[in-house]
């Protein structure tokens, strides 16, 4: 309920300043350019679909087996589910819950696919930042500190990871030694032990996560088009690509922050601060960012059938994962 009542504040708010401007009736009067819309729907598919099939090179990379066709189900579901379900479990826990209870053998290994996967998606989300930002500063307005120390950050992550990722997959690094010094501490030390260990599956499937990398980077690339396409959709003043490639990351991680559902607000008021540095009105970016979540509503209804129809596993899954906090 508080985390519904946090976002449901932060959109009234926006909409509220929003309708103290003129721009908010020339938006709702104004000529919308539907074939930018439309493309903004398409490529959502497309990113949304790519992120199933995603996380199901990084199953393949832990050694942990995951059709096309379970994939697919498991992702719509848990994407839906993300719509359905403001509580505790989202739909990425969902899919680990899932993934682990039919494979008993490989229940460490399969939860660690959706942590992965998140974090090569982090990766890259903050590399496409990076690259927004190097030439946005070269080429676009001056920005003001707090975007400059934010870009920096971005090109600190984006080059730093990769060799973080490096380090790890050498022979060697990852050794019994370390993993039982790990075990031995307080509170993580089962946990993180076990992650270890499965660490060599991933680095004998190493080929897998460098592919799923780069369908993180194509998926980005749709993903920061999407909202380009919304922006130019709408009758408002919006900043070029480049721009959204330095802004979307941003405002898609803000809405990760856990007090927000499923980034409600966070998303909207991110963006909107951003527009603001390059020279967009007020209200304008939380417009682009609403547009496109009714987008991503829209994509939902194409794999709500997938929840509707599996309604026992989503409600027994659910079941054993709110009852097992400490499993969770």
């Amino acid at each position: 309920m508080v985390k519904l009542l946090v976002g449901g504040l932060i959109i009234g708010w926006l909409a509220w300043h929003a309708q103290q401007n003129d721009k908010f009736h020339e938006l709702v009067a104004g000529e919308k350019r539907w074939g930018m819309l439309l493309l903004a729907f398409l490529g959502a598919c497309f990113t949304t679909a790519l992120s199933f099939l995603r996380w199901r090179i990084v199953a393949l990379a832990a050694g942990v087996p995951l059709s096309v066709g379970e994939a697919l189900r498991l992702g719509s579901l848990g994407f839906t589910l993300n719509f359905v379900s403001p509580g505790s479990v989202g739909g990425d826990l969902f899919k680990a819950a899932v993934l682990a209870r039919d494979r008993p053998g490989r229940r460490t290994a399969a939860i660690t696919t959706v942590v992965v996967d998140r974090a090569l998606a982090l990766v890259s989300l903050l590399g496409f930042a990076a690259f927004g930002f190097l030439f946005v500063r070269r080429f676009g307005p001056p920005l003001p500190m707090d975007a400059q120390v934010a870009g920096w950050i971005a090109v600190g992550v984006a080059v730093g990871a990769p060799l973080v990722l490096a380090v790890l997959l050498a022979p060697g690094v990852v050794s019994p030694a370390l993993i039982s010094r790990v075990q031995r501490l307080p509170l993580v030390g089962g946990v993180l032990s076990q992650s270890l260990w499965c660490w060599s599956d991933y680095r004998a499937g190493a080929r897998y996560l460098f592919m799923a990398l780069g369908m993180c980077v194509v998926g980005h690339l749709v993903l920061v088009s999407c909202y380009y396409l919304v922006a130019k959709g709408l009758p408002l003043e919006s900043p070029g690509w480049l721009a959204h490639a330095f802004m979307v990351p941003f405002a898609c991680l803000s809405g990760s922050i856990p007090i927000f559902p499923a980034g409600l607000g966070a998303v909207e008021g991110t963006l909107d601060y951003f527009y603001q540095w390059f020279g967009a009105g007020f209200g304008n970016g939380s417009f682009v960012a609403f547009g496109y979540r009714l987008v991503t509503v829209c994509v939902a209804c194409i794999t709500a059938p997938y929840y509707l129809t599996h309604q026992a596993l989503v409600k027994r899954t659910l079941a054993e994962v709110e009852s097992q906090p400490e499993a969770a």
